[in-house]
């Protein structure tokens, strides 16, 4: 697919007007849109969306009384829309794979949600997926070539916002052109060639960091996702490669396109495979052979509250109605 046929990225115009005491103002979106925020006379002021004050009061509810995190109840409205909107696009994928013989898993935020939920965090609405590196090389093409749905696609994802680590996220996302703030994370995993002890571990998620955070600083915008990822690459098999001839027992590590912050990069391949079944909004989709030491190692306690109700992505933002028909086409399928 050409690059001119994917849609640019770009936040909704949510402005809200206001009147106080006689000026109108423009209450401009926050980063994550859950919420307005007014500049007046240097002083900020925060206006929550109504949509998102029924939520956070839930979760405040709940959280407060202790109630069993396994009974919070599922997103309602436009949020579950989108939801299963992005769950369409997982199906999609799922149904790719098989044809084309890709193994991949539910992992992260998606992989909790299966676990603790059976389903998405109900405050979360993006889907993360991982997959071995040979079939993570393969999928763009897979997807931007299949005889079933043109506006699907795939692509390199480069985050938007401007820090001291610009090319921190790189890795695919699977998108729709009509409606480009739906999507489904994939990560790529590495073979390391050799098992490593507890303190070996440690070294070399410092080092995958430390060589992604220095990678990320030189990019910048002008740069082709093809460059970065040749960059990236190269430094990979550099730093990061030991004797490649035994993956059947080696250790898997996080790709160093993208820049995670946990403290553990490498785990045992007994940890993801063989691959196991698990259930995710009424479907089956697979996951890692130990899913609770991954999640435990990950987050912690995850069948706790999180400290705050925080959220990310899309979950606040507001759709145009030409995106809303496509969610209500999406939905149609499931």
């Amino acid at each position: 697919m050409d690059k001119n046929d994917a849609p640019k990225i770009m936040n909704e115009n949510t402005y809200k007007i206001i009147n106080l005491l006689g000026f109108k103002f423009r209450l401009k979106p926050n980063k994550y849109e859950d919420h307005y925020v007014l500049n007046f006379l240097g002083i900020k002021f925060k206006f929550s969306k109504s949509k998102n004050k029924k939520l956070r009061n839930t979760f405040n509810y709940y959280k407060k009384n202790n109630i069993d995190i396994t009974t919070f109840p599922k997103a309602e409205g436009d949020i579950r829309e989108l939801q299963l909107a992005n769950l369409s696009l997982l199906l999609f994928l799922d149904k790719l794979c098989k044809e084309n013989n890709i193994a991949y898993w539910l992992d992260f935020g998606t992989l909790l949600g299966a676990v603790r939920h059976k389903g998405f965090i109900p405050w979360d609405d993006d889907i993360d997926v991982s997959m071995m590196r040979d079939d993570y090389e393969r999928i763009i093409d897979i997807i931007n070539n299949n005889p079933y749905n043109s506006d699907i696609y795939a692509e390199f994802n480069r985050d938007e916002e401007k820090g001291d680590c610009i090319g921190k996220y790189f890795h695919i996302k699977i998108r729709h052109k009509k409606c480009p703030n739906l999507f489904v994370d994939i990560f790529p995993y590495d073979y390391l060639g050799k098992n490593l002890n507890h303190e070996d571990k440690i070294l070399i998620s410092k080092m995958a960091f430390a060589l992604k955070r220095e990678l990320s600083k030189k990019y910048d915008y002008s740069m082709e996702s093809q460059i970065i990822k040749s960059d990236i690459d190269e430094k990979r098999n550099k730093y990061l490669k030991f004797d490649e001839t035994d993956n059947k027992n080696s250790d898997l590590i996080w790709g160093i396109d993208y820049l995670h912050y946990w403290n553990n990069w490498v785990y045992t391949q007994e940890t993801i495979f063989p691959l196991q079944d698990i259930e995710f909004e009424g479907h089956i989709f697979k996951c890692a052979n130990k899913k609770e030491d991954f999640l435990a190692e990950v987050y912690g306690n995850y069948m706790s509250y999180p400290e705050n109700f925080t959220h990310i992505h899309n979950l606040f933002r507001s759709f145009s109605n030409k995106e809303q028909k496509v969610i209500k086409e999406l939905l149609k399928d499931l």
